[in-house]
């Protein structure tokens, strides 16, 4: 709520449309791929809101174990965002209850490409690894009254993520696990946003 004018705004839509086409393809017991495209459209035209806001989600899957120990996993994901929002500004004069209204076109876009495996290495112990690579884009469209707005605005992130597990059955109702997660995040846009991580899980879990 501005504390001046009692004008409100939202991010809630009034309506959304959702359409998914999807298939899953299986020659063999062992094998087996997936392809679903979506659009997803959201909506407010209001009397405090007014935007269009479209996404287009893309996904494939791949699964394949050749041997009865051994299974091999790929995905990859293409997801794009676009928004055209009316956005309200106070006039330049405090004493002015006029609005400046403007149309704001922004949107982005990020792959993710992911690989993963697993073996079984003993009738009680597992081992599992992958890999994930995401690469995110972010912009405002070039404005009239605020060129350098777009430059300010870009969001450029890449992402790294490995991952390794080990599953252990210990005696009846008794199990151990471990996780290992290997994190780098780059944020070409604001560098001090980047780092990496490594963080690692010890469990055991009991059922009774």
């Amino acid at each position: 709520v501005n504390r001046y004018e009692g004008a409100t705004n939202t991010s809630l839509p009034e309506d959304e449309h959702l359409v998914e086409i999807g298939g899953t393809w299986r020659p063999l017991t062992n094998l087996l791929a997936n392809l679903t495209v979506g659009m997803e459209n959201r909506l407010n035209d209001s009397e405090i809101a007014d935007f269009d806001e479209t996404s287009f989600p893309v996904t494939v899957t791949l699964w394949y174990a050749p041997t009865p120990a051994w299974s091999f996993s790929a995905g990859y994901g293409f997801y794009s965002n676009w928004i055209e929002q009316d956005i309200l500004f106070p006039s330049d004069d405090p004493q002015t209850e006029t609005w400046n209204r403007s149309r704001w076109d922004y949107g982005g876009h990020f792959r993710v490409l992911s690989v993963g495996a697993a073996y079984v290495w003993t009738p009680t112990v597992t081992l599992s690894g992958g890999l994930q690579l995401v690469s995110a884009n972010n912009s405002i469209e070039t404005l009239e009254l605020w060129p350098d707005l777009a430059d300010y605005s870009d969001v450029i992130v890449d992402r790294t993520r490995v991952t390794a597990a080990v599953d252990g059955q210990l005696r009846e109702r008794l199990s151990a696990y471990f996780r290992y997660r290997f994190e780098e995040y780059l944020d070409e846009s604001a560098e001090y946003n980047s780092g990496t991580a490594h963080m690692c899980l010890l469990g055991l879990s009991a059922a009774y």
